[in-house]
């Protein structure tokens, strides 16, 4: 563990502003044709890291709020494709994917400027699993048109694990973290996103297109919380994106010149809390 004080009065700072990290990780990239008009993919990968890191918070002499942080990471994830033609004018991919990561977090916490000062040690296991399933189709119906369409569907699922101790590693501190110590909470969510496109070339030198899709950026837990309230899942941020434009090579490619409209809307936009409510 860190050096953590044991009493609450002031004390001279002891964490250093300093990090250690290693890391590493493997993968591969297995390509086989099948055919002259298919090919599989398989991508697998994994990787590891660790860190250690003290923190000096409030930056003075005082023993104001510092703390010291272990982590321990590791993830793996395997992506298959196949991409084929199944004619001259229509191609398409239809691929699969999968990942899973573990992540430890153990720190030890001064937290001084408090009403109550709050010293305590964390030791929380972070899980995550993601599957998804996904396709693309391209169709061109005459050489200057082109429709795209695709889809992706994702099942996630995160869980953390709180520990909220003592300095003693054994005893749950009563200050921090109410009803927290030993409890799990969960996220599970799955939504299909989607992307739709039209392009027309009126000559060599000028394409028109048109695409909306949609994307997210995964729920999970509140990571900070101080009692069960604040420790809810919440929900994917959602993204849906509108864009139309132009791209033009002009005087015999001498000049490119291209202009675009994006409009994105956003639907439970995920934001940074200054203040926490305790209910």
């Amino acid at each position: 563990g860190g050096p953590i004080a044991t009493g609450y009065p002031m004390y001279q700072t002891q964490f250093e502003n300093k990090m250690k990290y290693e890391g590493w990780g493997v993968a591969s990239n297995l390509a086989i044709n099948l055919s002259d008009t298919a090919t599989f993919t398989n991508i697998l990968a994994y990787r590891t890291w660790d860190t250690e890191f003290g923190v000096d918070n409030d930056l003075s002499p005082a023993y104001i709020n510092g703390g010291y942080n272990k982590l321990h990471h590791w993830f793996w994830s395997e992506e298959a494709r196949l991409n084929a033609d199944l004619t001259d004018k229509v191609q398409f991919t239809l691929g699969f994917y999968y990942s899973k990561e573990l992540t430890n977090y153990y720190t030890e916490q001064e937290i001084r400027y408090a009403v109550i000062p709050l010293q305590f040690i964390g030791d929380d296991p972070v899980r995550s699993r993601s599957t998804a399933v996904f396709g693309t189709v391209i169709i061109k119906p005459t050489d200057a048109l082109t429709l795209t369409g695709g889809f992706r569907f994702t099942d996630e699922t995160k869980s953390y694990t709180f520990v909220r101790k003592n300095l003693d590693g054994v005893t749950t501190n009563p200050f921090v973290g109410i009803g927290l110590d030993g409890q799990t909470f969960t996220y599970n969510g799955n939504r299909v996103d989607y992307r739709a496109s039209v392009d027309y070339r009126f000559s060599p030198e000028v394409l028109a297109y048109a695409t909306v899709a949609t994307g997210f950026k995964g729920g999970g837990v509140g990571p900070r919380p101080f009692n069960v309230y604040q420790a809810q899942p919440f929900n994917p941020e959602v993204l849906t994106n509108y864009e139309i434009g132009v791209k033009t090579d002009l005087f015999d490619k001498h000049v490119r010149a291209n202009a675009s409209l994006f409009y994105n809307k956003f639907k439970d936009i995920q934001l940074v809390l200054l203040s926490c409510p305790q209910f």
